[in-house]
């Protein structure tokens, strides 16, 4: 996690611009407005961001991953920057948090809703762990045949037929007796082994050429010159009524196969999902305030440390910090937090572990290093660094 100042222009930097000719100085407030007090700032600000973000890219593991906090103020060109540090391939995504409840109206222009979190990962394969699934997300799954799990209805098909021309072919509806092939670019999902277990689950069935090369090559958009040649369809093994009444027998018994048809067994084909089969909610570049927290419930958790007392501006809520952790940080993973500020990473990391933490206080930045543990606590006691 790192939490840089926002260079919004009310911070006093201490770095020296070396610019004192009186022709640029005198455009200080007068041809720039307020900004023009310092034009350099920006300047300043890349210099102090750039060998910290170096060093941080240096230190990350290559499964880990960097959180990035900033407003619109150097938002472009803290992108600019990390693509040159981290590769722009690596770059994951620009999250943007909704900050507040009650955006302010007393400006002009347009209030500011959100924050950003850049991400980017050490390397461009880099996945986030997964969120918890939520009651809604679940609600989506029924078992209305018995089957061994609650599921939903999915698409049958992938895609890239042209290139995966062993899996364009037919399969005879156990119903209707109809010749249903995947949709233009599509191919089946599994392979035609898999598929021919699955048909059978409804009635007895068979490969044969169809010699259907024409209608292959269409699906494939591709000629039929170039279609692969000698790919069976899966069709019945007997006559049309003895297939379609075993296929009726298992659609009012259940459990239905894996691939079923929809509108009583007269609509179209479709594919099974388990809910035991999928993984958590894959979390996206929108974190509300809801799901995370808002400022103003950062400074509440702050407040209530130091008995009512302001001891910081615009802290960050634990919730917002503990998100984070969970989508990138492992168990016995170590988090980095490299500027310290009101220390909501490190309460963050206790409150996800309730177990110590280890901090290094350096004259270059403050940091704050936790392990996000399950107990008991390898590191034993708690111990500062310096």
């Amino acid at each position: 996690m790192c939490d840089p100042p926002y260079n919004t222009g009310n911070e006093g930097w201490i770095y020296n611009d070396n610019v004192n000719d009186p022709r640029i100085r005198k455009w200080f407030g007068e041809v720039v407005g307020k900004e023009g007090e310092d034009f350099s700032r920006h300047d300043k600000w890349l210099c102090m961001m750039y060998p910290r973000l170096r060093l941080m890219r240096m230190m990350l593991r290559r499964t880990g991953a960097i959180f990035i906090s900033i407003d619109d103020n150097e938002c472009a060109a803290l992108k600019f920057m990390c693509d040159e540090i981290f590769g722009a391939n690596c770059f994951q995504g620009d999250i943007s948090w909704q900050r507040t409840y009650l955006p302010r109206n007393d400006k002009h222009g347009m209030p500011a809703e959100i924050e950003h979190l850049m991400v980017y990962s050490v390397s461009p394969d880099w996945m986030p762990g997964r969120l918890e699934r939520s009651q809604d997300m679940d609600s989506k799954y029924a078992n209305p045949d018995g089957d061994r799990a609650p599921w939903t209805s999915s698409d049958g098909f992938a895609p890239n037929a042209a290139t995966h021309q062993g899996m364009v072919y037919a399969i005879q509806h156990p119903f209707t007796g109809d010749l249903i092939y995947p949709y233009s670019g599509a191919c089946w999902r599994y392979d035609q082994e898999t598929m021919l277990g699955t048909m059978n689950g409804w009635c007895e069935y068979e490969l044969k050429d169809l010699h259907d090369a024409a209608k292959r090559a269409e699906v494939c958009g591709i000629s039929e010159k170039e279609v692969r040649p000698g790919v069976k369809g899966i069709v019945f093994s007997y006559d049309k009524t003895r297939s379609k009444s075993r296929a009726m027998k298992v659609l009012e018994q259940g459990p239905w196969p894996r691939y079923f048809f929809t509108k009583n067994g007269m609509g179209g084909i479709r594919r099974k999902t388990y809910l035991t089969d999928v993984e958590g909610k894959l979390p996206t570049n929108l974190w509300l305030y809801d799901d995370v927290g808002h400022t103003d419930e950062g400074a509440k958790e702050l407040k209530a440390m130091f008995g009512g007392r302001a001891v910081f501006q615009n802290p960050k809520p634990s919730r917002l910090i503990r998100r984070i952790l969970q989508i990138v940080c492992p168990e016995d993973g170590l988090v980095l937090d490299a500027f310290g500020g009101s220390g909501t990473t490190a309460q963050a990391v206790l409150q996800d572990n309730a177990v110590n933490q280890l901090i290094v206080d350096s004259f270059l930045l403050r940091w704050v290093i936790t392990r996000r543990i399950s107990p008991p606590n390898a590191l034993g006691a708690q111990s500062a660094v310096t």
